[in-house]
């Protein structure tokens, strides 16, 4: 257990996290990167996209499953699902000016 919730809640929305990033990515649509705001000549390269990719997820599953506390697996995989859908909507209804669309 971890924070008093079952470790496999956490890899069930780990995995919830990547399935819906994963879609959003084959769709070309924007999704959060989290390392690019360290450096932006980063931007394009195959392993920091990738390693971005898994930082999001982990943290994803982290939140995911603290903030929504799941007690079964259904639960867990929408924890994954809904954080991953809530920051891609947030960070996408803003342009490039931090105003919204």
């Amino acid at each position: 257990m971890l924070l008093g919730i079952k470790i496999e809640y956490y890899v069930v929305c780990f995995i919830g996290t990547i399935v819906l990033y994963s879609k959003l990515l084959t769709e070309n649509q924007k999704v959060l990167r989290i390392l690019i705001h360290f450096n932006r000549d980063w931007e394009g390269n195959t392993v920091v996209n990738i390693a971005d990719a898994i930082l999001f997820c982990l943290l994803g599953a982290f939140v995911g499953t603290w903030l929504c506390q799941p007690t079964n697996l259904a639960q867990s995989i929408s924890a994954g699902l809904g954080w991953t859908g809530a920051i891609n909507v947030t960070t996408s209804s803003y342009n490039k000016n931090g105003k919204g669309a």
